[in-house]
């Protein structure tokens, strides 16, 4: 099983590369992203935890909470 902080700090760092300065997201907040960077946004933090991130997963998560969710229940 992951670290909740682990994959937390991940999605940050990943956010911030996609939206520079827009990082700093609350744990309900909402992703806000647009297609082409919701697929950049996947396959950087594919790479940097080794995994691979269903498309559901991510069409289910408007949120920063329901996309760490989403991937902690990856295993």
């Amino acid at each position: 099983m992951r670290d909740k902080a682990a994959v937390e700090e991940v999605v940050r760092d990943a956010l911030d590369a996609v939206r520079p300065g827009e990082a700093d997201i609350g744990p309900g907040g909402e992703l806000g992203l647009d297609s082409t960077q919701a697929m950049e946004l996947i396959m950087q933090i594919e790479e940097r935890l080794d995994i691979s991130i269903p498309v559901d997963t991510l069409a289910d998560s408007r949120t920063f909470d329901q996309l760490c969710a989403g991937i902690m229940r990856l295993d």
